[in-house]
């Protein structure tokens, strides 16, 4: 799950949470969309919470699967253990794009700085060929090559023992 920027207008702030589901369905991997409202008053908050839209994405999941999920401010980066393509989708539209670095090597971590750069490495913990792709904040591919690369944030921790070695 990652919960985008908020914005607020008067006493109500509102902002999305995204959820990835691998296993929807069996092996699909769907994107739900939720709508969080926060009305604050002096005594105190009210919260609701709605589905706003659910996206199919072209990606292999199952019970066995993990997910991988990183956003900037404009795109959301979704990728699975089971395929080697993850995919970029816009959050304005939920359009989505399939990315990837090099074929054949699934998705091993998906990882973002507070700079709005976000990093998919490709490859497994086991060794064996590992392949990296940095896509910048308006969305395209920045810097691409072979090795293991993450990005690190101000917020959550990245385990390296998880990461292509």
């Amino acid at each position: 799950m990652v919960e985008g920027y908020p914005s607020t207008q008067g006493s109500v702030v509102t902002r999305f949470i995204y959820v990835e589901d691998v296993a929807a369905g069996g092996t699909g991997v769907s994107l739900f969309v939720y709508k969080k409202t926060d009305t604050i008053t002096t005594s105190g908050d009210t919260i609701s919470v709605t589905l706003t839209k659910t996206v199919s994405l072209p990606l292999t999941g199952g019970s066995t699967a993990s997910g991988f999920m990183a956003a900037n401010k404009s795109f959301l980066f979704i990728g699975t253990n089971q395929t080697a393509e993850a995919v970029e989708v816009k959050k304005s539209n939920s359009s989505v794009t399939p990315i990837s670095v090099t074929s054949g090597i699934n998705v091993s971590s998906i990882t973002a700085d507070q700079y709005g750069y976000v990093t998919v490495t490709q490859g497994t913990s086991t060794g064996g060929a590992t392949a990296f792709g940095v896509w910048g904040p308006t969305g395209g591919i920045v810097e691409d090559g072979g090795g293991t690369q993450f990005m690190l944030e101000t917020i959550n921790g990245v385990s390296p023992s998880i990461l292509p070695q």
